[in-house]
């Protein structure tokens, strides 16, 4: 049989587990629709309640319509193709273990960065002008889980920012990339994701090519970008848009249970608020991590997709920008517990590319760089 079409399958598992759950979440919506307004009854999950209800801080006092039938949140693992309206379809179906049809829970250590994904779902009509915001975490004691306004070139800088927001683009695949011992072989459907299985025999072997997979051509989460770049944006008729949060759990704050919320707004009215939850357990992890990491980083590569040239000379404006860019790329792999490797670095340049990234210099205030 002729292999399909190759690409990449893009697997990236940042997981959270849920600590407590309760029905908080609300949709703001007019008060005459309030009164006519019959809930959605789902027996297995927590209630979507299109009144004013008291959030986990305070309560909402905005009224307004949305195009956005729906906002529910995963770890991550999960990966919602564009097409997708899975809870507008059936909102039981998107229960898991940090969202329990009402409140987003998450766990963690001291020192530890935790994981959610959003998906707004428009399936009636284009949401316009869309904003999303999470407002810092307060905690037992005074402990707060910080954040503050960003743009330009402080975006990259961390100190005063533990959470960050991002947009989710989307990429298509096209076909199943291919084992590279077995190049050219199919694989056993019995291994594929079961939603992209073709039809197969007892011994796995499947019939039909790319097209006869029912996740053909679909357009899969791929890429984030801070949200600050792409604010306002659209979520058009049809179709869903994943917004990712990181949040790091500073070292000195005190253990226990910190809430804020999430807000969106749609022309510049608030439409949802989903509370969030997230519990700080009493200990801490260490700066460097038990399960070490390799990952590689090119220059070359780099330089090309942000400067236009994969050679720069060393006295040239562009390469200096090229240390800057790889520097910012090694903060963020560092804020994740990830090793980054390059490909090749001459001698003679060494101490400007690697010194401040070896003596830890690079990952201080001074270098705009707070975390892990």
């Amino acid at each position: 049989m002729l292999p399909e079409s190759r690409t990449r399958w893009l697997v990236i598992v940042l997981s959270a587990t849920c600590f407590l759950a309760c029905n908080l979440v609300t949709r703001v919506t007019p008060e005459s629709e309030q009164a006519a307004a019959t809930p959605r009854q789902e027996p297995a999950a927590a209630q979507l309640t299109p009144v004013v209800l008291l959030t986990s801080d305070q309560p909402i006092s905005a009224h307004a319509e949305s195009n956005i039938a729906q906002v529910w949140v995963n770890d991550g693992g999960d990966k919602i193709t564009r097409d997708e309206l899975r809870a507008s379809e059936k909102p039981s179906s998107v229960l898991n273990s940090v969202w329990n049809g009402g409140e987003i829970s998450l766990f963690g250590a001291h020192n530890e960065v935790v994981s959610f994904n959003m998906v707004l779902e428009a399936p009636d009509a284009d949401a316009i002008n869309v904003g999303v915001t999470l407002s810092d975490l307060n905690g037992p004691d005074g402990g707060v889980i910080s954040t503050r306004p960003a743009g330009g070139d402080d975006l990259f800088n961390y100190v005063g920012r533990h959470i960050e927001l991002f947009y989710v683009r989307y990429l298509e695949i096209k076909g199943l990339s291919t084992d590279l011992f077995y190049a050219g072989y199919d694989y056993d459907e019995r291994h594929v994701p079961f939603r992209c299985r073709r039809p197969h025999d007892v011994e796995g072997e499947g019939s039909g090519g790319w097209e006869d997979r029912p996740c053909h051509n679909k357009l899969y989460p791929d890429i984030a970008t801070p949200l600050e770049l792409e604010t306002p944006f659209t979520v058009e008729e049809g179709t869903n848009q994943s917004i990712w949060g990181d949040i790091y759990i500073p070292k000195d704050i005190p253990h226990g249970e910190y809430r804020g919320r999430i807000t969106v707004s749609e022309e510049g009215v608030v439409t949802w608020q989903i509370p969030i939850r997230l519990h700080v357990r009493d200990f801490t992890l260490p700066d460097l991590p038990s399960a070490r990491t390799m990952v590689a980083y090119s220059f070359e590569n780099v330089n090309n997709r942000y400067l236009g040239s994969e050679e720069l000379a060393s006295d040239s404006a562009n390469y200096t920008q090229s240390l800057l860019i790889a520097d910012r790329h090694f903060q963020l792999a560092h804020r994740h517990k990830i090793s980054l490797i390059d490909d090749y670095t001459p001698i003679e340049r060494m101490d400007e590319a690697w010194e401040d990234r070896l003596d830890g210099n690079l990952f201080t205030h001074a270098h705009g760089y707070d975390g892990i």
